[in-house]
Order: structure tokens, then C-alpha cells, then sequence
């Protein structure tokens, strides 16, 4: 399981560093921890099966069958989002119950969302680019709604299974948000510099005398 990565790299002006471009990595199973980024959730639990050898099935699914579930992940990030995109596991078992159904949303503010993904029967899906629904904004939202009304495992977010072989299964095929942006660094002052040159001066002058 790999935890969150936050890479800078620094870009050069003239003056000096003005800017550095940022990625933001958070990519995990249900085997792992969780709950780092986890906002909230309504009528929702991670369920434990035990069918495979060599260890349980973890996911998340509705509480009650009547009402929807919904898990929030959020991300504040240091720079501002100029592209995005994310990848989660999310399963409508419609041949388990037909009733399954199951969302995928994202929002730049946890007010104003928008689905990115309906729940089908194959939870392996590619990377989804949601850089137009979050670009400008310094956080992030991804929200899963879950509704089974005749099992409470119909419909299933993040499942994590042992299964050998299928490693789509684990992280990081499991989830994974990334978020690209900049920071934008101030340029030094005038004074910043000049002073910056004279300690340079005077310990390059002590050193001449030594």
C-alpha cells in the first residue's frame, strides 16, 4: 500500500525561484489505513468477508437497505488544482440485487457536485480526468453513494480482496487520487538579495584572510 506523495518540483526565473510545480498522490486499499482522508459518512461501514484463503474481503457498503450510504474523502492540498483525476473501485452486484446502485461524485467545496461515474457490474475502470470540476480550487472532494434495497452488499465501494490472481483487487488499483498544481513562490527582495550578497562578501573576505 502506498500513502500519500507530495512532489515539488522547483522552476527558475530570472530573479530566482518564482515557482514550483506540485503533485499530490494518495493511492490505498481497505487493508491498509483508510481513514487519513476520510471526511464523514452516512449510513455506511466497511464489511468483512471470508471467503478467500488467503485472507478476508473488505468494502464499503450501505448500513441500512433503505437509504443511501455515502463515504467522503477530502484532500486540502498546498497549490492550486490544474489537473486531476481519479480511479476507485465501485460496485453496482446487480445480479446479486437488481435494486444496486452506486455513484461516483466529486466537488471542488463539499457543496456543488458532479457525478463522475455510475456503478456497473466490473469495478476496474481507468483513471477519470476530473481536472474541470476542480481546477482552481486548493481542495478536493470524492464522494461514493451506495443504495442496496435488498442486500446490504449489493452495492460496494473500495472492495479489497486477496485474490492472487487479480492485483486490481489492491492498491493501488483500489483508489488512487492525483492532483497536479503550482506554488507559486514569492521572488526575493531587493533587500533579501543585497543582503544575501554582502554575508557572501564578508565571509568570502574572512576567508582571504585566514
Amino acid at each position: 500500500m502506498t500513502r500519500p506523495t507530495l512532489i515539488s518540483v522547483f522552476v527558475f526565473g530570472m530573479m530566482g525561484v518564482n515557482a514550483s510545480a506540485a503533485i499530490f498522490v494518495d493511492n490505498f486499499d481497505l487493508y491498509g489505513d483508510y481513514t487519513q482522508y476520510l471526511d464523514s459518512t452516512d449510513n455506511a461501514r466497511v464489511y468483512t468477508e471470508g471467503y478467500w484463503p488467503a485472507g478476508p474481503t473488505h468494502y464499503w457498503a450501505p448500513i441500512s437497505r433503505s437509504d443511501w450510504g455515502e463515504v467522503v474523502y477530502k484532500y486540502d492540498l498546498p497549490f492550486s488544482i490544474e489537473s486531476a483525476s481519479i480511479d476507485a473501485s465501485i460496485l453496482a452486484l446487480t445480479w446479486h440485487d437488481s435494486t444496486a446502485e452506486g455513484y461516483l461524485d466529486v466537488s471542488p467545496n463539499g457543496v456543488d457536485w458532479t457525478q463522475v461515474l455510475t456503478a456497473g457490474l466490473n469495478s476496474f475502470i481507468d483513471p477519470i480526468d476530473v481536472t474541470s470540476y476542480l481546477a482552481g480550487s486548493d481542495t478536493a472532494y470524492i464522494r461514493a453513494r451506495l443504495r442496496s434495497r435488498n442486500s446490504p452488499i449489493g452495492a460496494q465501494f473500495l472492495r479489497t480482496t486477496p485474490n492472487p490472481n487479480n492485483p486490481q483487487t489492491q492498491a493501488p488499483e483500489v483508489y488512487e487520487f492525483r492532483a497536479e498544481g503550482a506554488n507559486v513562490v514569492p521572488e526575493p527582495s531587493t533587500f533579501v538579495i543585497f543582503a544575501t550578497l554582502a554575508t557572501l562578501g564578508i565571509a568570502w573576505g574572512w576567508w582571504r584572510r585566514r
